[in-house]
């Protein structure tokens, strides 16, 4: 919040000044071009009929109200429903709309907190700089800070092109360092020779403490491990369900076998206990199935009791570590 208030606090002071700036701008989709929830599987939205969910307009302005319920927030599973209409955000050298921030006026939103880890923000950091040279200090020339409206247009795409790929990048690196965490855990477990943390290092009254492994793992047991994990989209187009890896590793894992009825697919936001199947840490390649039933969270519905499931997926991913079934017993 301190943040954001500094973000819009400064985009209006400049506007008096005003200086050439960059800014984060997203439109506000256009709901008349877009569809709504599809016909044929369960509503994420319990007051509204699958006929008014058909509509963009309603299923957008029933996200509005659960966000200002909530206190800006919004469900996992609502926003899966209406991710397809965002717009993408873009960096710009005019003031303009923010959809996903609710800034709709003449202001634009720019980011000026992080000048240490984004070019961007340090880009305005310079232009404040040299802004309170002139005004205060006297300063005819402010260069070598100030950069023009026309530098700041120039600049804007190639900041956008580079941003994007710079988060592409991180993003690989964190999940290639998750997974060889994973695998490497795991690797050790089924052989029961992965250590336990000591005592006392993790609360295990904690109601997160049933989200990590080591709740589960018995060294006297040696088997997979147990991980929790966050389903991330319910996309009916895919061969598997989406996951995110829980208890900080933030990685995204294929979860097969998937039920092949569309109604059966779970909601954003639901969470289940898996175990790894395969995994490629290089190719950032990860695939897990559902653990045991007793494992499963007792809120979570079982769409996996089905009769029927897609087959053969393993040939989908050639690359990958498939990880052995059963390893001999190691002792220590």
């Amino acid at each position: 919040m301190p943040a954001h208030m500094g973000r819009r606090w400064a985009d209006r002071g400049w506007q008096l000044a005003p200086i050439p700036m960059l800014y984060r701008a997203q439109e506000h989709p256009d709901l008349s071009m877009l569809n709504g929830c599809s016909p044929d599987m369960p509503l994420a939205f319990d007051n509204m009929s699958m006929e008014e969910a058909q509509s963009a307009e309603n299923v957008w302005n029933a996200m509005l109200a659960e966000a200002r319920a909530r206190k800006g927030c919004i469900t996992a599973k609502t926003k899966d429903e209406v991710r397809h209409m965002m717009s993408p955000g873009l960096i710009v050298d005019r003031p303009g709309a923010h959809s996903t921030m609710g800034i709709t006026g003449q202001y634009g939103y720019a980011r000026v907190t992080s000048p240490i880890r984004r070019l961007d923000d340090l880009i305005i950091h310079w232009q404040i700089k040299a802004q309170m040279l002139a005004e205060h200090m006297g300063a005819k020339d402010q260069q070598p800070w100030f950069w023009k409206q026309a530098d700041i247009t120039r600049l804007a795409p190639i900041l956008f092109r580079k941003e994007f790929l710079s988060k592409q990048l991180m993003k690989m690196n964190d999940e290639f360092w998750a997974m060889t965490l994973m695998q490497r855990m795991d690797f050790e477990a089924r052989r029961g020779r992965l250590q336990l943390p000591p005592p006392g290092f993790y609360d295990e009254g904690s109601e997160h403490y049933r989200d990590l492994p080591w709740c589960y793992y018995d060294p006297r047991k040696p088997g997979p491990l147990i991980w929790t994990a966050t389903v991330d989209n319910r996309d009916a187009g895919r061969f598997f369900i989406s996951v995110i890896i829980s208890g900080g590793l933030g990685a995204r894992a294929a979860l097969v076998p998937r039920p092949v009825e569309r109604e059966r697919l779970p909601f954003a936001g639901t969470k289940v206990r898996v175990q790894l199947q395969g995994v490629d840490p290089v190719t950032t390649k990860l695939m897990v199935r559902l653990a045991p039933d007793e494992y499963q969270p007792p809120e979570t519905p079982k769409f996996w009791s089905s009769n029927t499931v897609l087959c053969g997926t393993y040939a989908q991913v050639p690359s990958m570590h498939m990880l052995p079934e059963n390893v001999p017993t190691v002792t220590p």
